[in-house]
């Protein structure tokens, strides 16, 4: 996230001045002023990591405000030329003192850098070390950076207030139009429900108008269709607004290539057999976001084929002769292995399930699936995020339950928590008391309780106590379980423990979902945050196809694996994460379909909808909450906290 061209340039003419200035003291060096003269020359022609080279070599032969200065020019241009981490190195070795121009380059780099991982208040907090006096220049970028932390806050009308008064800081144009795409990206960070908040306090027509179509933009990421009649809606209702314009023409077309769909396409499911049923709901999916798309003539040719009775592989070569020019299918694991082998027609297409660890993928092939283990892989990290470090596990005795337990154990080291201990129940009874006792070590506490009352010779009042190292309880469970186990550690002194789920654990409807109240789970949107959009076809389904209740997740899946082809097809998938109703989707180097979750705790039966956390998504590193050292200011600096 770098700063508009023009803050750039003053910025660098500004280090340049301050080291022109600084060069007769270089130290080591027989001719800084030559070595700077000859950086310069190399940022104006673009090449910022060799003049971070030069500028590194004078900060080593330089002392104390000299070399703080080269630091901090290197520093500048490693951040220019994405080298982050090394940016980040050389401004945690400038030492200070600071003042003026120095001290808020210093600080506004800082914020950059912190910015970029997601540290909105570090980044907060080294604008507030910011001198009174700034150029026109450092106002702007002071400005930029406070909107992007806003944004990151959650806060998109005070983002857009900065950003709006920046304008009137900006030399001409093209900067000005630069500037509504800053509102407009740092708006796309927003969750819808923060942008509908906003909006419904917000009086100031100008931002109203800002929220107002980034809303339209989220309700379009799951279900672009819906786009084009949301944006004639707004035009309607705001006249005039500056968003109408450069940057409203370039997200229609954005949007534009996502419902741009080939000719043909071939959709593999076994329509007869075991798996009819969900195949069923996976189809009614794909065709409900089929009937989405208003426009007819811009529809694909759907031709569904059934892999039971054809073959997996013969159904595949025929949908090619018939002239398919996008594949989506089969379902089952072994399907997807027989298509992968004959896929040499090198026809696009995505697989509903993962090939098996070892198989590669052979070329435009994709791979989609609704998989336990990157659910358990979810709740470690929500655990994490939310500074537990050791839990206990509670999993069925079977292949699924060592699945999750296996995927959440190794996640949850990889975020630095332990799991104490697990125990596996068996899903045939009714009281898994023996399993929840010898985990929270109860039985023991009986124990002593006994060789006590055995040593004293006389009967005690007691109540057990459960071991007390634990701080979460990861619960893998269906709901008819889910709905015995909740309440039964609730018995065994166990109240007080936060529970944590994949989505298994809840199907909407039931009336006994008030004996999970307090259990935190990962789950899609389609289940826990419908939208107006979502809820209204929502409700078509139930209408329709009743039956589907308990499918309502694979129909999710038909319906995403629908809105995918165009990017697929394109080869545009991958270019930013998409916003569907599975969850949100993302492209991994494997070319499989990731999913992010939301996150719901279920409060009187009903999901509840939580806030996202950082560290709730699947890239790795993608945090880094640690800023840059703070330098000793003199006494006398004077500086701007807000």
């Amino acid at each position: 996230m770098q700063a508009n061209k023009e803050i750039m340039k003053g910025c660098l003419a500004l280090i340049a001045a301050l080291l022109v200035a600084s060069c007769t003291s270089g130290g080591g060096v027989r001719d800084p002023g030559r070595l700077s003269a000859q950086a310069t020359r190399l940022e104006q022609r673009g090449d910022y990591q060799e003049a971070a080279t030069i500028y590194l070599r004078l900060a080593r032969s330089s002392k104390a405000a000299d070399r703080d200065r080269y630091l901090l020019a290197a520093a500048f241009d490693l951040y220019q030329s994405g080298e982050d981490e090394r940016a980040r190195d050389a401004l945690q070795r400038v030492v200070g003192p600071l003042q003026g121009g120095v001290l808020s380059r210093w600080a506004l780099l800082g914020a950059s850098l912190a910015l970029l991982h997601h540290d909105a208040r570090g980044a907060v907090e080294l604008l507030g070390k910011l001198p009174i006096e700034l150029s026109l220049e450092d106002q702007a970028w002071a400005y930029l950076l406070r909107a992007k932390s806003s944004f990151q806050f959650g806060q998109p009308r005070n983002g857009i207030e900065f950003l709006v008064y920046r304008e009137n800081l900006l030399p001409d144009e093209s900067a000005r139009e630069n500037n509504l795409q800053e509102i407009w990206n740092g708006l796309q960070q927003v969750p819808l429900q923060d942008l509908q908040e906003a909006l419904s306090v917000t009086e100031d027509p100008l931002i109203a108008g800002w929220l107002s179509l980034a809303a339209v933009a989220k309700l379009a990421d799951r279900n672009p269709f819906a786009f084009k009649s949301g944006i004639a809606n707004w035009r309607n209702q705001q006249p005039g607004h500056p968003a109408d314009g450069e940057l409203l023409l370039r997200i229609i077309d954005a949007y534009r290539i996502s419902t741009e769909y080939p000719q043909q396409v071939a959709l593999l499911l076994p329509t007869s057999g075991r798996q009819q049923s969900a195949a069923l709901a996976i189809r009614e999916g794909f065709m409900a976001a089929y009937f989405q798309q208003t426009d007819a003539s811009l529809r694909p040719d759907i031709r569904i084929y059934d892999v039971n009775e054809l073959g997996p592989a013969n159904a595949y070569r025929l949908a090619i002769v018939e002239g398919a020019d996008f594949v989506v299918g089969p379902l089952t694991r072994p399907a997807v292995a027989a298509v992968a082998e004959n896929n040499v027609a090198q026809v696009r297409t995505l697989a509903l399930n993962f090939l098996g660890r070892n198989s590669d993928a052979p070329d435009g092939f994709y791979q989609f699936a609704l998989v336990p283990e990157d659910e358990a892989r979810a709740v470690a990290r929500r655990i994490a995020a939310l500074g537990f470090t050791r839990g206990l596990a509670l999993i069925p005795n079977n292949d699924w339950g060592m699945r999750l337990i296996s995927a959440f154990q190794d996640e949850l080291q990889i975020q630095g928590g332990e799991l104490l201990d697990y125990r596996a129940y068996d899903v045939g009874v009714q009281d898994f008391s023996s399993s929840i006792t010898r985990l929270l070590m109860l039985t023991e506490s009986r124990s002593r309780r006994s060789r006590l009352q055995s040593t004293l010779g006389v009967r005690l009042e007691f109540e057990p106590r459960r071991r007390q190292d634990t701080e979460f309880v990861f619960l893998a469970a269906r709901p008819a379980q889910g709905r015995q186990i909740k309440p039964q550690l609730k018995y065994h002194y166990a109240a007080d423990l936060p529970v944590f789920s994949t989505s298994a654990i809840f199907s909407p409807g039931n009336a006994n979902n008030r004996l999970l109240n307090g259990v935190s789970f990962a789950d899609m949107p389609w289940m826990i945050d419908p939208d107006l959009l979502e809820g209204q076809l929502s409700e078509s389904v139930n209408d329709v196809w009743p039956a589907l209740a308990s499918r309502g997740r694979l129909f999710a899946m038909g319906f995403d694996a629908y809105r995918m082809v165009p990017l697929l097809h394109r080869g545009s998938f991958g270019d930013r994460p998409v916003a569907g109703m599975s969850g949100t989707l993302w492209l991994d180097s494997d070319r499989r379909i990731r999913r992010d979750l939301d996150w719901a705790e279920i409060d009187n039966g009903k999901p509840r909808l939580l806030p996202p956390l950082i560290n709730d998504f699947s890239d790795p590193g993608m945090v880094d909450s640690s800023v840059v050292a703070e330098p000793p200011v003199s006494d006398d600096d004077q500086s701007l906290g807000n």
